[in-house]
Parts: structure tokens; C-alpha cells; sequence
């Protein structure tokens, strides 16, 4: 599940009975039942708090738990309580936000039901990478407490970074980041450093971050959207116009 950043202005206070929110930007208190609280604890913990613990202490099964910690965090998205993301158009009828339908190169489930993945790894063996990532990750802070993990992604995908592949991360959801046949490693989006095998990618993503920081850390507000013509029609991008 992917971990999700509140929006700024947002505070969460929690007890027994449930949850409330309050948004100081639009002065605003949304209550959380005890199930719902729950669940954004499991959200914003990017999956420490495990569904399949969840479930046994409630009677259910875990894939309705997903299901039902997607459909609240498309709810409070909506509401803004916490940062939007996105989601590549397509023509296929999504039944799932775990993997994404077309590109993936290799994919395998645990025994826990979380499905790994790495998509647009160019070169190398990917179903390797796989096997390697299912093992567990482990993770360490990389970001300042002031600094946006989806600035750098942004910039990540703009800069046209060398390498750059995304992985699903299991319970913590999938992110931009590097892999080989050896190890992988990845920026959450709660702004931690995703690591698992050999340390080679991480410690390509941390030159990377670096040049994100010379740079001027730039984030939305700095890209520009590009057509691009392709043989089969046109593509979006986004190119960095100007630095932090």
C-alpha cells in the first residue's frame, strides 16, 4: 500500500473511539471511525501498520481491507487532506491499484499476498531483481524533514534520470528508483531510501538526490509539459524550465 503524505495544515488526533483530522488551511475537522482511523494509520505509516494483522483482529479478508483502504484514500484525496498523485492513462478497465496493467517486466506475490514488481528496468535480469526485492526491504531516512519526496520524483521523471525504473514495494506501495539483477533501491513517498541487496542503486539514487539539491530541489512549479511525437501519435512529458 503506498504510503501518503497529509496534505500541509493537516493534524491527526486519535483515541480509542476513532480519529479527527483538522485542517487549519480550510478550518475544517473531518472524524474518522475506529476502522477508517485505522486504515490512515496504516496509510501514512506506509504499510507498517500489516492489513493481514488487521484482518485477523477483525474477521475479514485482507484484499477487502485493500480495497477498502484505497477507496478512503481516494476519498480524503478528494477532500485534499493529504497531497494528490497520479495515474497513467490508459484504455484498460482498472480491477486493481497494485500493479500497474501493461509494462511490468517481472512481478511474484509473497506469502503475505503483497505483490512485488519492477517495471522499465532497461537492461539487466529483471525477474532477478524480483526475487531479491520479495526477500524485504529495509528503510532509512534520506529526505530533510522541509524537503518533498514527490518534488524529487517529479524531478526524477523530468530530468529523464539514466536507469530510472519503478518497483513495487510490496505493503508500502511502489516508487521510482534504481535496480540491477543484484539489488534495488527506492524513494518512498514519505521521503525514505527503500533498499535491498547489493547497495550499488542506492547509492545511484543518492548522487541523483544530490544533483536534485544543486539544482535547487525544483519541484512542479518548475516543469513545463512537451509534446513529444512518436510513430504511433503523441506523448506528454515534462521538462524542468528552470531551477529552484
Amino acid at each position: 500500500m503506498t504510503c501518503l503524505r497529509p496534505a500541509p495544515g493537516v493534524h491527526t488526533a486519535a483515541d480509542r473511539d476513532g480519529a479527527v483530522l483538522l485542517d487549519t488551511v480550510n478550518d475544517r475537522l473531518y472524524g474518522l471511525n475506529p476502522t477508517a482511523a485505522a486504515l490512515w494509520a496504516h496509510l501514512v505509516g506506509g504499510g507498517n501498520t500489516v492489513l493481514e494483522d488487521l484482518a485477523i483482529r477483525w474477521g475479514t479478508e485482507p484484499e477487502r481491507l485493500r480495497a477498502d483502504a484505497l477507496a478512503l484514500a481516494g476519498t480524503l484525496e478528494a477532500e485534499r487532506l493529504w497531497t494528490g498523485g497520479y495515474v497513467e492513462m490508459h484504455p484498460e478497465e482498472l480491477t486493481q491499484w497494485l500493479v500497474p496493467p501493461r509494462g511490468v517486466d517481472a512481478a511474484t506475490v509473497d506469502a503475505r499476498g503483497n505483490t512485488w514488481w519492477v517495471s522499465s528496468m532497461r537492461g539487466g535480469d529483471a525477474k532477478a531483481a524480483v526475487k531479491v526485492l520479495s526477500r524485504g526491504v529495509e528503510a532509512a531516512s534520506l529526505l530533510e524533514p522541509e524537503e518533498s519526496a514527490a518534488d524529487l520524483h517529479l524531478y526524477l521523471y523530468a530530468a529523464d534520470t539514466d536507469g530510472l525504473c519503478m518497483l513495487g514495494l510490496g505493503d508500502r506501495g511502489w516508487a521510482p528508483g534504481h535496480a540491477t539483477a543484484s539489488g534495488a533501491a527506492a524513494v518512498t513517498g514519505d521521503g525514505r531510501l527503500a533498499t535491498a541487496g547489493d547497495p550499488a542503486p542506492a547509492r545511484t539514487l543518492r548522487h541523483h538526490v544530490d544533483r536534485w539539491r544543486a539544482a535547487g530541489r525544483p519541484g512542479a512549479d518548475h516543469l513545463t509539459p512537451v509534446l513529444e511525437e512518436t510513430r504511433d501519435g503523441w506523448l506528454v512529458r515534462t521538462r524542468i524550465t528552470r531551477e529552484g
